[in-house]
């Protein structure tokens, strides 16, 4: 079945994110007003909550920040959350290559699915100018849990209303993202930028390295080079 809809992983997909900037973005803002950060101790702390704050709604948003920011000696207001919130949202690049999106978009229909929460996505959705790029984005928080569950999944089979062998699902994590997507029907393709990945251990999993090499080029180094994979 042709390919009708291209899905990809958002953060380190189709942006980058810079997390040393990250951590030292927010340990000099609360420098500023005298409250001392880590930034590894923050980083380590707001890594570990996130897990938690998109593995579906488990936590509120509220106690996501007041346990990131608790863990590091920091009371919780709503203006430190804010803070914490903006300089996430600073420490993204859109790579070069995803200006590839507008060409696609006029061939194909384009999807998200990541595990992040509608309150960060969509920010970054508007900041980089996809949305009039992609038809449907999931995200874990509010589909109920974070990849690879199957849900997630289907709730972007749901949401294009399409087979699953009709998708080519594009994302840098094999294990986390891809190996559920195949299992269900979908097409797979790894996105390997710092091009140190060999097929036989991105998919080892599968034990259907020959199988998956019929399918066309599985690892691209860029997205440019998807106009090798389909067609």
């Amino acid at each position: 079945m042709s390919t009708s809809v291209i899905l990809f992983d958002l953060i380190y997909t189709l942006l980058h994110l810079d997390m040393e900037k990250f951590g030292l973005k927010v340990s000099m803002q609360f420098s500023a007003s005298n409250e001392e950060i880590e930034a590894s101790d923050f980083l380590d702390s707001f890594k570990r909550n996130w897990i938690s704050y998109t593995d579906g709604e488990k936590i509120s948003k509220k106690e996501f920040y007041e346990n990131v920011l608790g863990e590091v000696d920091i009371s919780y207001s709503r203006d430190k959350a804010e803070t914490v919130k903006n300089a996430f949202l600073d420490s993204f690049h859109i790579y070069d290559d995803a200006d590839l999106l507008k060409e696609l978009a006029e061939r194909y229909r384009l999807g998200i699915i990541t595990n992040g929460s509608e309150a960060l996505t969509t920010p970054l959705i508007k900041k980089f100018g996809f949305e009039e790029y992609f038809e449907v984005v999931i995200n874990s928080r509010e589909a109920g849990c974070r990849k690879p569950c199957k849900e997630i999944y289907t709730a972007v089979l749901n949401g294009f209303k399409v087979q699953p062998e009709e998708i080519l699902f594009i994302s840098d994590e094999y294990e986390e993202d891809l190996l559920t997507a195949k299992e269900m029907g979908m097409k797979v393709c790894l996105i390997d930028r710092s091009g140190v990945v060999e097929l036989e251990d991105a998919f080892k999993d599968l034990n259907e390295v020959e199988e998956l090499k019929s399918l066309g080029r599985l690892i691209i180094k860029d997205l440019n080079e998807l106009k090798k994979v389909i067609k």
